[in-house]
């Protein structure tokens, strides 16, 4: 863990951890640049691309990351203060080429998540560190929070706004504080804390040549663990969740993105087309090519 991190003594799944977190961001760091990502234009390498509002926060050192900027790739290098605000089906590339510590704040229809990750020293994979540290509350963002999120998500895209979208954030954070204080605890097993880490790991990393034996090595324990773990706490398997989470991606790069077929394939962790089209006109009813085309029909009569 980081110098961050060892000064707010920040605990997994720790409710107090990340109320400090977040006073921390709200205190502590400077004000700084305020990138926000568009949709387009989209690399060809692998994106992360959600439903969701997040924002990338580095609390300590420098973090690279490419995003769109609706006329250009950009890539930045983040310093403390500054952040990255990704409203829904916009994205970003990140590059662990530099030492740091980051939060990002995820704004779900249910919950909120607040994740920290430490990256020491430079790594040179397409593999995301392991996020050993984070929380997720059991209330679900106030209608409050939900109409700043959309007046951001409007700011973003427009030229020369930076002073409004720093003070609609500031707001933000402080209704977020709220809501972390006013959340309520839940006990959790050291079996379930297990599960979801690697549910985290998998979110991360869906786009990865990944299966049960490679998390097995990454969490250091038996593969058939895993699958009682998917027992107990999913309706779905391990391999069943996976698909199903690279599914959901292609789904979103089809319908927001004009990313290649084989490049989607290969960007949600298939290695061939065909077993991409087979995966995914078995969980779609239609193939690849048709679903695209059924999206932009319906945009088209929307």
């Amino acid at each position: 863990m980081g110098i961050v991190s060892d000064r707010l003594n920040l605990k997994h799944l720790s409710k107090d951890s990340f109320i400090a977190l977040c006073e921390y961001v709200m205190e502590a760091l400077p004000d700084g640049n305020i990138v926000c990502a568009q949709k387009e234009p989209v690399t060809n390498q692998h994106i992360e691309i959600h439903p969701d509002y997040f924002f990338d926060i580095p609390l300590s050192g420098q973090k690279h990351l490419c995003y769109g900027t609706g006329n250009a790739l950009e890539e930045v290098i983040l310093k403390p203060g500054d952040m990255l605000f990704c409203r829904p089906y916009t994205w970003k590339q990140c590059k662990w080429d530099l030492p740091h510590e980051m939060t990002c704040f995820i704004y779900k229809e249910d919950f909120i998540r607040i994740t920290y990750v430490d990256i020491p020293e430079p790594l040179d994979t397409e593999i995301y560190p392991k996020c050993s540290c984070y929380f997720h509350t059991q209330l679900p963002p106030t209608d409050a929070i939900n109409h700043l999120l959309k007046s951001l998500a409007n700011l973003s895209e427009e030229a020369h706004c930076q002073e409004a979208i720093a003070d609609i954030h500031r707001g933000l954070m402080k209704l977020t504080l709220q809501v972390l204080k006013n959340d309520f605890s839940k006990h959790i097993t050291q079996s379930e804390i297990t599960f979801h880490r690697i549910q985290q790991y998998l979110h991360d990393n869906y786009h990865a040549y990944i299966n049960r034996k490679y998390i097995s090595h990454v969490f250091n324990i038996h593969p058939g663990h895993i699958s009682r773990l998917y027992n107990e706490f999913s309706s779905k398997s391990f391999f069943e969740t996976l698909n199903s989470l690279r599914i959901e991606r292609a789904a979103i790069l089809l319908k927001n993105t004009s990313q290649n077929i084989s490049t989607i394939a290969g960007n949600c962790g298939y290695e061939s087309i065909p077993s991409f089209t087979t995966a995914f006109k078995k969980a779609m009813g239609v193939p690849p090519g048709m679903y695209r085309k059924i999206q932009q029909e319906k945009r088209l009569h929307s």
